[in-house]
C-alpha cells in the first residue's frame, strides 16, 4: 500500500514507501526545522530510512546537528540510513565533519533511485 508525503510542519515531510520511511527536507534545515525533523524520526515505521536534501536551501549548525542526531540514533537502533540528492555546499560541509570517516554507516547516493535501491537490497 502506497501513501503520499504527509507534511510534518513548513520544511518536513514524511512518506512511508516500500518498506522504507523518506524524510524530505526543504528550503530551510535550521533552528526552525529541528522539531520538525525530530517529530518524522518519532513516525518512522521502517528500518530502512532515507534522507532527501534535494530541496534545501539554507542549512545551519543545528539543522545539522539534529540531523546527524537522527541519523546515528536510527544507526544505533539497527537501522539503515541513507541521504540523497546530496548538493555541493551539504558535500563540504558533509567532508568538512569527516562524516564517512566518523559514521561510515551513512550511505550517501546522489539520487533518491539510487537510495531506494541500497535500502532494497541491504
Amino acid at each position: 500500500k502506497k501513501e503520499g508525503p504527509i507534511k510534518i510542519g513548513d520544511n518536513i515531510s514524511l512518506e512511508q514507501k516500500d518498506g522504507v520511511s523518506i524524510i524530505y527536507v526543504s528550503n530551510n534545515l535550521s533552528y526552525q526545522t529541528t522539531d520538525e525533523l525530530r517529530e518524522a524520526h518519532k513516525q518512522i515505521k521502517h528500518d530502512k530510512i532515507l534522507i532527501d536534501l534535494g530541496q534545501v536551501r539554507i542549512t545551519t549548525s543545528r539543522g545539522m546537528g539534529a540531523l546527524m542526531g537522527i541519523a546515528i540514533d536510527s544507526i544505533d537502533n539497527n537501522r539503515k540510513v541513507c541521504i540523497c540528492n546530496i548538493s555541493k555546499h551539504f558535500m563540504n560541509i558533509f567532508e568538512a565533519m569527516e562524516l564517512a570517516k566518523h559514521v561510515p554507516e551513512i550511505k550517501m547516493f546522489d539520487t533518491i533511485d539510487e537510495g531506494m535501491e541500497y535500502l532494497r537490497n541491504s
